[in-house]
């Protein structure tokens, strides 16, 4: 870590005159004096002023790297603090704008949240004194450690120890402060050797990172692709693919492909509703392509401050910051790497040094076409290389939600708008807009759907019977209780935690809106004073923060999703029984299970396996693990025998919340069991529970009706589905071997007979599975097995110049066994990809891929066929984007009476009463007799602020019965012009008790109805089936209308306007 060994230092200390001597030198910047007094042991290394300031603290303070270096390597505490005003080292360099000198206090574990006299972080510090630079690196720092934990979850006994320099270039990478895409991309080149000999664990590593940081599972297989294809010599890749993102002509304003670039990533970045994410939205949605401020000016400006941008220096080429000058040719410690410049963009001149702006563009270069040489597919390998490098940018970006000060931001740029994303439905593209002011986070919080949470009565009815148990069993000792709820929500368990007898609860909930509604209900209850509320993760507490709370005596906690686990809910208690609480803490729940259950099923595989009866499967895809995330699903509305149960249900993973040292963040355990019949072990089912109270009587438990007869319905926890990297043949009574695996978030499974065999979590290999949903993998193979949809194709298409507007399908495949010709306008790179393979695969010849639809000859074309389906719609009329690009093509002066499929489409309603669904929609009002109303009172600012809210669901998963006749609400016709329509249609009920209105559209070709929504014929007081493949629109009814003794009707009307948006409005009467 350092160039400066460690010396041993002998406590034989001189006069007070050496050590003011001392103090003197570092405020002269005289490093190499102080080191000599330092090392001859004349002057102590903690020594402080009077005013309580150490050697470190004024080291720090005055820039003396080796200084600090040399003072830490000897032991020196970075959190020691004697100073009068509560200053630490990593304060004062902050303060002062010492970059090296706050990594390397952080290196050694300096503490980022803790604060002064003033109750201030370093990172606050710096950010108030204009150093933002300092900011980006506190606020972005990772710790070595951490990573350790991820590549050795066992120490020094995991299972592959990997080297010191593997582990050191991972940390280099994720704490950097650095997101310019350029330095990412010099950085891999090197360090590739490395990186390529671990490419797994080095993908594996960042996920991890990424998940932890944003509590988001998403696998980030286009750089474990493009590692393990790519076979060409890095520095060649690396250098070609920037100087496409350095290419300038003379009179842009910008670097037009590095713009283009940073824009994608920002938009690829998962995380949408983060404060971050939305402010980067919003300055760059103002700036018009092309214009200045450029991409990397408005992030560095949303991610460090506009002062920041004002006063620091970038690197015009790799955007480092630096402390004097901007411009490559000026070559600093840093920016010597980018002396490349003159390798990577060859004859490239900068006119004079006042031709660089503030963001490090160059305003007046001259950039010669650069000649990349074409030995290989290069428009294939720009893919890759942006995949990997907008992968590793958006998770070099995504800790930076943690940046101090970034809300109080947005408050200041945006007063209380709301920026929410919506999907432009002519191109597809994501795009966002900023609501009106009264649309703020509460808003938000309301329309989640977590309201089924709060009605799942056997839930909360479960929770209080083991607060009531845990509480008593205190008192008995004659003990005071204090109580701390985590993840308080409502406050709902607080409340029933002082009824049961707590003395006294401390709650915590993240979301500051939801614990000011959290107040308000606890005050309307009476339970004011007893009840303290704390704006916080329990897992993100400052040590201060912590101080301040009373150790308590139980906990009760609600962190738990579909996979037990994906919340955090490990972390959650471990750090809790470290931090929060006594020893011996009682927690409810006490402990938790996880179920597997061995299957073979065709049903669910066609989720996740690829098409195959009309394409042969590439062989990537037939090797390919496919997605690693937990395929969440109601089981109990599959039907029995779509699943053949090769074994009863056993146990994997076992938790006791009460025991934090016994929590492991990794673990992995063989687990075995007796095949109880033939078959062909494709997937685990899993499901958990919880046992509340530690008697092992009052279990919770998410079982499906299959293996629980008195299993309640709860949309917030599901089932799960686990597909197995590789299915193998079992035979009855077989002994086989099941891998099962956990980190902090998730689990992963597979089959082995090698009980010695490791393995990581499954990367999808093959693209299909990163571009496609599963509901979209599903839609693929139901369409590859339809007959009638097959015949249709050859009965209307044999012969023909076809052109197919489509996204995430593989139509266009199909038509080619009959077509003359087939052009695909595919807008999605990556399932460009995916379509690639399979024409390749199958050696199909007369099918050619667009860019756009501008690049179609439409004077060879005959036809233009769509399903239509658009892997971006949510709804089934987004997919009539195809509309607007088919009229572009079918107005082309070049057009000859072009034809289109299909002709017609219609959007239909109809009245149902769902079982359960509506629960997610329905107040809460008197709920286990506290009054939740002001939660209500959220809920219906949020619906009045808004437009009524149709939302996407897949109803095949939520039983309900018609109540009512299906209506025709639209109708379409596709061969005319898209023009600004209204319709108005009533829908009636025939049976009290209707709570929601279901749309779907359905697709009229010649001969073929291609259906979104209702399969069989309506008959009213009948269970209606709907379509897997896609999801239906559903409306839910007010409180008002739900509970009305009598039938009544609604009047909707819907506005369709040119851009393709639909806005719905409903009235209600009699």
């Amino acid at each position: 870590m350092s160039n400066l060994e460690a010396v041993t230092v002998m406590q034989s200390y001189d006069s007070e005159e050496d050590a003011e001597r001392v103090f003197d030198l570092i405020k002269e910047k005289n490093a190499k004096e102080v080191l000599q007094i330092l090392k001859s042991n004349r002057v102590p290394l903690n020594h402080t002023d009077k005013t309580g300031m150490s050697l470190l603290d004024q080291a720090s303070w005055s820039g003396l790297e080796d200084v600090v270096r040399f003072l830490l390597a000897n032991g020196v505490d970075p959190n020691n603090s004697t100073h009068e005003s509560g200053y630490k080292s990593l304060m004062f360099a902050a303060i002062a704008g010492h970059q090296g000198i706050c990594q390397l206090l952080l290196d050694y574990g300096a503490y980022v949240y803790s604060t002064n006299a003033i109750g201030k972080t370093a990172a606050e510090m710096a950010a108030f004194v204009g150093q933002h630079e300092c900011v980006s690196i506190i606020n972005n720092y990772i710790a070595l450690d951490e990573i350790e934990k991820l590549l050795h979850p066992k120490g020094d006994d995991s299972d592959k120890i990997y080297p010191k320099e593997f582990s050191q270039a991972l940390h280099d990478l994720i704490k950097t402060h650095i997101i310019h895409p350029v330095w990412i991309m010099l950085f891999l080149r090197d360090h590739y050797q490395i990186i390529w000999q671990h490419r797994q664990k080095f993908c594996y590593v960042l996920d991890r990172i990424f998940e932890r940081q944003l509590r988001c599972k998403e696998s980030n297989e286009f750089v474990e692709a493009f590692l393990e294809k790519e076979r060409h010599k890095p520095s060649t890749i690396i250098r070609n693919y920037v100087k496409q993102l350095m290419k300038m002509e003379q009179t842009d304003r910008i670097r037009p492909n590095l713009e283009r670039f940073l824009r994608n990533a920002v938009q690829a970045f998962p995380y949408h509703h983060c404060l971050l994410f939305q402010a980067l939205v919003k300055n760059l949605a103002a700036v018009e392509f092309g214009n200045l401020p450029d991409a990397f000016y408005v992030i560095m400006s949303v991610f460090s401050g506009q002062r920041m941008m004002e006063t620091a220096h970038f690197c015009a080429t790799c955007g480092t910051v630096t402390s004097t000058k901007r411009c490559c040719k000026e070559k600093q410690d840093e920016e010597q790497r980018c002396s490349l410049r003159n390798s990577i963009v060859s004859k490239t001149a900068v006119q004079n040094d006042g031709s660089v702006s503030k963001n490090g563009t160059i305003q007046n270069e001259q950039t010669e076409d650069l000649h990349v040489e074409k030995n290989y597919q290069f428009d294939t390998l720009l893919v890759k290389i942006a995949s990997i490098v907008s992968r590793t940018f958006s998770r070099i970006l995504s800790p930076k939600i943690c940046i101090a000060g970034i809300q109080g931001y947005l408050r200041k740029k945006h007063g209380t708008e709301m920026f929410l994303e919506t999907i432009d439905p002519i191109t597809g593209q994501q795009t966002w807009k900023v609501a009106d002011e009264d649309y703020d986070l509460a808003q938000e919080i309301a329309r989640s759907g977590f309201g089924d949470m709060i009605h799942d009565f056997e839930r909360n009815q479960k929770y209080e019977l083991g607060l009531k148990l845990v509480i008593n069993q205190l008192k008995e000792k004659n003990e005071k209780v204090h109580v701390l709820d985590i993840g308080a929500g409502t406050g709902l368990l607080s409340m029933m935690a002082i009824r049961a007898g707590a003395d006294y609860v401390t709650a915590l909930e993240m979301l500051k809106p939801m614990a000011n509604c959290a107040e308000e209900i606890v005050r309307k209850n009476g339970y004011e004073g007893q009840i303290r509320l704390i704006a916080s993760r329990s897992t993100e507490l400052t040590d201060e923060e912590i101080s301040a709370i009373e150790k308590s005596d139980v906990i009760v906690a609600e962190v738990f999703d579909t996979e037990l686990i994906g919340e955090g809910a490990l972390r959650t208690f471990k750090e809790a029984h470290q931090k929060l609480v006594k020893p011996g803490c009682r927690v409810v729940p006490s402990s938790a299970r996880i179920f597997l259950v061995p299957v073979q099923s065709d049903f669910l595989m066609r989720f996740h396996r690829l098409p195959s009866r009309n394409l042969k499967v590439p062989e990537s895809s037939k090797l390919c693990p496919g997605a690693g995330a937990v395929h969440d699903i109601h089981l109990s509305e599959v039907p029995e025998e779509e699943i053949c149960v090769l074994a009863e249900p056993f146990v994997a993973f076992s938790f006791d919340f009460e025991d934090g040292p016994s929590i492991k963040y990794n673990e992995t355990l063989i687990k075995t069991f007796d095949a109880q019949s033939d078959g062909r072990f494709e997937a685990i089912l899993m499901w958990w529970e919880l046992d509340m109270d530690g008697t092992g009587q009052n279990i919770l438990s998410t079982a499906p009706e299959r293996w629980n007869t008195e299993a309640k319905w709860r949309d917030h926890w599901m089932q799960g589905v686990y597909y197995l990297p590789q299915s193998i043949q079992v035979r009855k009574n077989q002994k086989v071997s099941v891998h099962c695996s956990h980190d902090e978030f998730s689990f992963w499974f597979s089959a082995t007979q090698n009980e010695s065999h490791t393995f990581e979590p499954n990367y999808c290999r093959c693209k299909t599975h990163v571009a496609c949903s599963r509901t979209a993998i599903y839609r693929l193979n139901e369409l590859d097995e339809d007959l009638d949809f097959d015949h249709f194709l050859k009965e209307n298409f044999t012969g023909k110049s076809v052109v197919n507007l489509d996204d995430g399908s593989l139509i266009s495949l199909l038509l080619a066994k009959y077509a003359k010709t087939v052009r695909i306008v595919q807008p999605n790179v990556h399932f460009v990809e995916v379509i690639s393979a399979y024409i390749a695969e199958n050696d199909i010849q007369n099918v050619q891929i667009c860019e756009d639809y501008a690049s179609v000859p439409s004077s060879e074309v005959d036809v233009i066929v769509s399903e239509p389906f658009y892997l971006f719609s949510f709804l089934p009329w987004h997919n009539i984007c195809f509309w607007f690009m088919a009229h572009k093509l079918l107005i082309s002066p070049e057009s000859r009476n072009l034809s289109l499929s299909p002709r017609e489409g219609i959007i239909y309603a109809m009245p149902v009463k769902f079982d359960d669904l509506w629960k997610i929609a329905a107040p809460f009002g008197i709920m286990e007799d506290f009054d939740l109303t002001p939660f209500d009172d959220v809920i219906n600012k949020a619906r009045r602020a808004v437009d009524a809210m149709v939302e996407p669901q897949p109803l095949w998963e939520y039983p309900s019965i018609i109540t009512g006749e299906p209506v025709i609400v639209a109708r379409f016709d596709f061969n005319a012009s898209p023009t600004r329509e209204s319709f108005v249609a009533k829908i009636i009920s025939s049976l009290i008790g209707t709570n929601a209105i279901v749309f779907w559209m359905d697709w009229l070709h010649n001969g073929y109805r291609l259906t979104s929504g209702l399969l069989n014929s309506p008959e009213i007081g009948k269970r209606p089936s709907w379509s897997i493949s896609q999801r239906q629109g559903v409306y839910f009814l007010p409180e008002s209308e739900r509970c009305l003794p009598f039938c009544s009707s609604t009047t909707v009307k819907v506005d369709f306007c040119p851009n393709a948006q639909f806005s719905f409005h409903f009235e209600h009467g009699t």
